[in-house]
């Protein structure tokens, strides 16, 4: 599990990283290793930390990796998903309509966003 970093294009080439450029979707770019983010249909997927799902619907997700878990549950709930799930996590969702950012509801996984106007980096 490693580090990610989102920003507006423009901000982009002023970068110097080690990531791979991931996504890139409207005017972002989403940077970070390769192998953290898996793309499952439409939507990719990174996950920085752990999710479980919550003891009423274990025994329906027993069989599937994390990002499955999150795939079918975004596919059936939308944003809301993260109601059906439990953990200490960063999830991002890229998909044909933006980006999405969520955390664990304590917020134990942190991250940043500097906004330095046009500009964005999270």
């Amino acid at each position: 599990m490693s580090d990610f970093l989102i920003t507006t294009k423009d901000r982009s080439s002023s970068l110097k990283t080690k990531m791979s450029l991931i996504h890139e979707i409207n005017s972002f770019q989403v940077w970070g290793e390769e192998n953290d983010f898996r793309k499952l249909n439409d939507l990719t997927i990174y996950i920085h930390g752990y999710i479980l799902p919550r003891r009423q619907n274990m025994h329906h997700f027993s069989k599937y990796s994390q990002h499955e878990i999150i795939a079918r549950l975004y596919s059936e709930h939308g944003g809301k998903f993260v109601k059906f799930i439990k953990g200490n996590f960063i999830i991002i969702l890229i998909h044909n309509n933006g980006i999405e950012i969520f955390n664990d509801i304590n917020s134990i996984e942190k991250f940043f966003i500097l906004e330095d106007t046009p500009k964005l980096i999270i």
